[in-house]
């Protein structure tokens, strides 16, 4: 009893902190259509080969708020089929120095990979930086659960530390072990608890960022992940540089994956990288101009015979994509966008191995509340 009247009071509390808090709604609708044409390289295809799709890229609502030095947001998704939680976290601003954020968000790791405000992509698409970054470590939405100390000593430099389960997809479990790896329940032949347990131990995953803005045009940062034998095995190093000027930009992602590298007893461990260059240019007030070169290598341990010209890395991604931005309100440009993108794939493949690459034209209708 004392429990629940306890909840009760915290509930109406916070009900009532609500009310006087700054509160409002939020949104984001991408809808898109892409035309992709195939070489008559694709296998099991005589001819060339074309296919047409309209979507979402995603749509987003919720409600964020503010109260003196508490705030929060939470956010749902739609992407396809799937409906869920993107993000759902709190803000506590300790003093000028500190500041404290708990729950789903996109903390310390890629800029590409989620720190870039969706409603804000320079193309239709995050880059293969960002991309790849996400899905190897925490999740494909970029997403963690955890906490995050942030600390700003002053007005140039900022200093994050993450502390979260590994992956945005499980949360915490009571048992000193990570629920996703077995049943606690399983008994072996004799008996006994079978060990299909993994104690993950007291350490977190831990991710440490450094960011810095020298001018008010220039941002650059580097994050550092950990690898954890037990929670996410993957280690990452991510830099970014943003440079924007009144009319254009230019923009460097670059990341380092260290896969298995906690494992030392097999040969599971290997190294993916890549980067990714964009630049823009403002032709008029409402349009702009973007192209991209980016690529990935996935396994940078995959080195063919150079000697031999038609040999090359199947695992190495280059794309360029080149695109145009149209701000329907330029005071508001991210209100409502209308974005065309086009990207040819420059993957390098060994002789005689057939693999189309496929040209990839793509409009987006963007609205942003």
């Amino acid at each position: 009893m004392k429990r629940i009247m306890l909840l009760a009071a915290l509930a109406l509390l916070a009900t009532a902190g609500a009310a006087r808090a700054e509160s409002s709604l939020v949104g984001l609708m991408q809808a898109w259509w892409s035309y992709t044409a195939y070489e008559d390289t694709l296998p099991a295809v005589d001819e060339d080969a074309t296919q047409t799709g309209f979507g979402l890229r995603r749509a987003r609502a919720g409600w964020s708020y503010k109260q003196g030095d508490l705030g929060g947001l939470v956010v749902g998704e739609v992407t396809g089929d799937r409906v869920y939680v993107l993000e759902a976290y709190g803000d506590w601003k300790v003093n000028e120095l500190l500041g404290l954020r708990a729950g789903r968000f996109g903390g310390v790791g890629s800029q590409a990979g989620c720190l870039t405000s969706s409603a804000k992509l320079d193309l239709i698409d995050v880059n293969l930086v960002g991309s790849r970054w996400s899905s190897a470590t925490v999740g494909s939405d970029g997403r963690t659960i955890g906490a995050q100390l942030n600390l700003t000593p002053n007005e140039v430099f900022s200093l994050r530390v993450l502390a979260h389960n590994g992956t945005g997809n499980w949360n915490l479990d009571f048992t000193p072990s990570n629920s996703s790896h077995g049943d606690p329940t399983a008994v072996d032949e004799d008996d006994e608890p079978a060990p299909t347990m993994v104690d993950t131990g007291a350490l977190p995953q831990l991710d440490f960022g450094v960011y810095a803005n020298p001018t008010p045009a220039l941002a650059v940062g580097f994050t550092y992940g950990l690898p954890h034998e037990f929670r996410q095995t993957t280690g990452s190093l991510t830099a970014f540089v943003y440079y924007t000027a009144p009319r254009s930009f230019l923009k460097f992602d670059y990341a380092t994956l260290m896969h298995n590298p906690v494992w030392d007893e097999n040969d599971a461990d290997y190294t993916s990288l890549g980067y990714s260059l964009t630049a823009g240019y403002g032709l008029t007030k409402k349009a702009e101009l973007v192209g991209r070169y980016e690529t990935w290598d996935e396994d940078t341990d995959v080195d063919y015979d150079t000697e031999d010209p038609g040999e090359a890395d199947p695992s190495f991604v280059k794309n360029f994509a080149l695109g145009l931005n149209y701000y329907v309100n330029p005071e508001a440009k991210y209100d409502q966008v209308l974005k065309a993108a086009f990207t040819l794939r420059m993957d390098e493949m060994p002789e005689g191995v057939d693999i189309a690459d496929p040209y990839l034209f793509q409009l987006m209708w963007q609205i942003y509340l």
